[in-house]
């Protein structure tokens, strides 16, 4: 019986949307990303490889949707995208996952980890990649030396800035001036950017 409830409650979570053969690939995708990054037996170099793939697939397909985030990121003192896959399942979710910070000035890649906990009612499964443009380079720096944790409600509306989500966490670097924010999912471009509850930090693959 446990097995059968268990069962039911992952069947509860799989999202319904008339695009299943776009969520599939880019779920699958997500995945994939998620995982080789730690997959046993893989080397730094191959994991770091595997990341930056991810980021030029994302960014491609940003631009597909917002082709303005082009221009912004290019002048910009650098960008972050992370690749996440979270699963929320009645009353516990969390995600993970991993991504790399740029310097547009270097070219400098930092990698990183993204985690997050949360408990709540919910029913879902999430893939989601986030892009961060820094245009300052003490935000940049900030963020790739010291990491960030969102631990308040840092999120915003993408349709309420000019340029897409500013971010507004309490944090001396987040604000609408010196970081915008992006989110993707199998259906597009989220209107609610959201990092609330979660933790960026430097990972092991900079060693």
């Amino acid at each position: 019986m446990r097995i059968r409830l268990i069962i039911a409650a992952l069947a509860l979570a799989v999202p319904f949307s008339g695009n299943v053969q776009a969520q599939a690939a880019f779920g699958n995708e997500a995945g994939q990303q998620q995982a080789q990054p730690g997959k046993p037996g893989a080397t730094p170099a191959q994991k770091r490889a595997t990341i930056d793939k991810m980021e030029k697939k994302t960014l491609a397909e940003l631009y597909k949707t917002k082709p303005e985030v082009k221009a912004e990121i290019a002048k910009s003192a650098g960008y972050a995208v992370f690749s996440e896959v979270g699963a929320m399942v009645l009353f516990v979710g969390g995600s993970g996952g991993s991504g790399v910070a740029i310097d547009n000035k270097t070219k400098k890649h930092t990698y990183m980890n993204v985690a997050q906990a949360s408990v709540g009612v919910g029913a879902g499964v999430k893939d989601v990649r986030t892009i961060f443009v820094f245009k300052t380079p003490q935000a940049f720096e900030q963020f790739v030396t010291k990491g960030w944790e969102a631990s308040g409600q840092a999120s915003a509306a993408a349709a309420a800035a000019d340029k897409g989500g500013a971010t507004s966490a309490g944090e001396s670097f987040v604000s609408k001036d010196t970081v915008s924010m992006y989110q993707l999912t199998p259906t597009g471009l989220i209107a609610e950017a959201t990092v609330a509850g979660k933790k960026f930090w430097k990972s092991d693959l900079n060693k």
